[in-house]
């Protein structure tokens, strides 16, 4: 028979779609939630509790009757619960993660066992700075976690304190201060020669530098979320739109060196409704390019008819200067401007998009009907 216990594949499908925030964050409100982590690595300590408990109940055995069986169960607990490091104490901050399949939020650790997600580390600008990080975190409220903004501010800095600590990142990948706010020379020249080969690759083997990004100030776009920073109030203005992204924006900053900005761009689009997928797919609607793009990216959407646009065009979405009709009418983007300082990095300001140029006569086109009568006039009185 059929197992109904594994709920169906389209129930994780839907279920993915959902705009939650994978983790919280809070002071624990009853101390009586068990630290997920500790209890997983508590098989030393079980063992010294249960030794002690023994003792305990050795003592009461030795000085009670047979009718004490009571007293010594409650001993034997006394002693255990006074030992349990697995509690997570009242008012202690603690971290959670969203259940799936129970839609609430469960898995607490003790801030110090809770190891910090890859899609939280690359989501600071600089480590470094904690008022920055704060603010990363904060702009993450409400899309990669919850509960920051409600806490007070000894408690926010404690969970900031702990987050840009590398010794708490998950996988401990360590990352040095300030990194994830642009490239170092020699991670300039490694995305430098990666861009050049794709661009060599796209014209046929003609050469190309990708030139620097000296006309980009690293972090100098903020993330805009609904209703915040000049952005539209409408957290579903992208709803049913999916995006690809490639290439750096070191004008967002936070990410690996060849990835940077992409995370906090990929939360900034879910905030307004919309997905992000790392693959071209029947309902991708746009190609997000940054700077020094993948060549093929734009082979590809080209070849697929989906719609290439940059940082500066979705802001103007997002802040309500263009609308998706009049996005479709601009004039198209060429990958040649996303190389090196040709690249147009994005700001907060507001910017005039100007309408499409008329798009230029294909030789040997036809002529309409019209002209060729009046070619033929032109030709007669010439003769």
């Amino acid at each position: 028979s059929k197992n109904t216990s594994v709920p169906s594949w389209d129930f994780y499908e839907e279920a993915a779609e959902e705009d939650v925030p994978g983790y919280k964050v809070e002071t624990a409100r009853s101390g009586r939630a068990k630290c997920t982590v500790c209890k997983k690595n508590s098989g030393k300590a079980a063992i010294a509790d249960s030794a002690a408990a023994e003792a305990s109940t050795a003592i009461v055995a030795s000085t009670a009757s047979r009718s004490s069986s009571r007293a010594k169960k409650s001993a034997s607990s006394a002693v255990v619960k006074q030992n349990d490091t697995t509690v997570i104490g009242l008012g202690e901050v603690r971290v959670g993660s969203f259940d799936k399949m129970a839609g609430s939020y469960g898995r607490w650790h003790h801030l110090e066992c809770w190891r910090v997600p890859k899609k939280v580390q690359n989501g600071l600008t600089d480590p470094s700075d904690e008022e920055s990080c704060l603010r990363d975190l904060l702009s993450m409220e409400e899309v990669l976690l919850t509960g920051l903004a409600a806490m007070d501010e000894e408690d926010q800095m404690t969970f900031v304190r702990h987050v840009i600590n590398s010794d708490h990142w998950a996988g401990n990948r360590k990352r040095k201060a300030g990194a994830a706010s642009g490239p170092s020379k020699a991670k300039s020249a490694k995305v430098a020669s990666k861009s050049e080969s794709a661009s060599k690759a796209a014209k046929g083997g003609k050469k190309k530098s990708a030139g620097s990004t000296a006309n980009v100030v690293p972090g100098s776009y903020s993330i805009l979320a609904p209703g915040l920073g000049g952005a539209v109030d409408d957290e579903n203005i992208l709803k049913g739109k999916t995006f690809v992204l490639t290439g750096i924006f070191l004008e967002v900053g936070g990410g690996d060196e060849n990835s940077i900005g992409v995370e906090n761009l990929k939360s900034m689009i879910e905030s307004f409704g919309g997905k992000v997928t790392t693959r071209f797919s029947k309902n991708t609607s746009f190609l997000l390019a940054g700077n020094n793009p993948v060549a093929k990216r734009f082979t590809d959407a080209r070849a697929k008819s989906i719609e290439i646009i940059n940082l500066v065009r979705l802001n103007g979405l997002l802040k309500g200067q263009l609308t998706f009709d009049r996005l479709g009418k601009l004039e198209a983007l060429d990958s040649e401007e996303f190389m090196g300082d040709a690249y147009q990095p994005a700001t907060n300001a507001s910017v005039a998009f100007g309408d499409a140029k008329p798009a230029a006569a294909k030789k040997g086109a036809k002529k309409p009907a019209a002209a060729k009568k009046e070619a033929k006039k032109v030709g007669r009185s010439q003769c």
